[in-house]
Formats: structure tokens, C-alpha cells, sequence
């Protein structure tokens, strides 16, 4: 498995082959990597139920969701899925979650081959 807090403290890179820097970008690197993994072991379970979850579930069963924001204080109301919506473009963008389809007829997303390759590849180094 990934040990990112080591990994760091040796200046290696992630996963993904990016270098990680030091001090408030080193942090950002690891929570991405984070949330990115807790996103694909969302999408992984699912897939495993035959499930292709969209992004507002995948949010909600990785505890990301953000809650609606009060608008009265200046707040954003409609961004209650946006961390989850990034991290989905980004894996997506990386080729390690495709779209499916879900019985309602809208998209969900699945993991593709490749990041099934890296999991078993994680396991296997873990």
C-alpha cells in the first residue's frame, strides 16, 4: 500500500509519478492522493455490488459532501458535490474511472482496468 507520510519524508513521489514538493504543497499533494483513493475505494465497493454510484453518492459514501452553503451569509449554494466532482475529473482525465451507466439511464462512474492494475499493484507492494 501507498505510505504516503513516509514516501514524503524521503522526497519521493506519489503513486501517479508526481514529485512532491515540500511544506503546503507537500500537504495538498497527500490529501489529493487521499481523496482520491478514498473516491476509487468508493467506486471499487460499488462496482463489486453492481453499482455505477454518480457523483453525489460517491461524495456521500466517501464523506466529502459539503452540505449546502447558506446563501443568506454569502455562502455557495450549489456546491455541495464540488470536491467530489474534482477528484472525479481528475481520475477520470487519468484514465482510472470510466463513465457507466446507471437503470435510471444518467451516468455513474466505474473503475476502468488500469486502476484495478495499480490497486492489485498496491497490495501487492503493501
Amino acid at each position: 500500500m501507498y505510505d504516503g507520510y513516509n514516501a514524503l519524508s524521503r522526497g519521493a513521489t506519489t503513486g501517479f509519478g508526481w514529485e512532491i514538493m515540500p511544506g503546503s504543497k507537500r500537504k495538498a499533494c497527500l490529501g489529493m492522493r487521499q481523496l482520491e483513493e478514498a473516491v476509487l475505494d468508493v467506486l471499487f465497493e460499488a462496482k463489486r455490488n453492481g453499482e455505477c454510484p454518480g457523483v453525489a453518492e460517491i461524495s456521500r459514501r466517501a464523506g466529502i459532501f459539503s452540505g449546502k452553503g447558506d446563501t443568506s451569509k454569502g455562502e455557495p449554494g450549489s456546491m455541495t458535490h464540488s470536491i467530489a466532482w474534482g477528484i472525479v475529473l481528475k481520475l477520470y482525465r487519468a484514465g482510472l474511472i470510466q463513465k457507466c451507466a446507471q437503470t435510471s439511464g444518467r451516468s455513474g462512474y466505474e473503475p476502468t482496468e488500469q486502476a484495478s492494475v495499480r490497486k492489485r499493484a498496491d497490495v501487492d507492494h503493501g
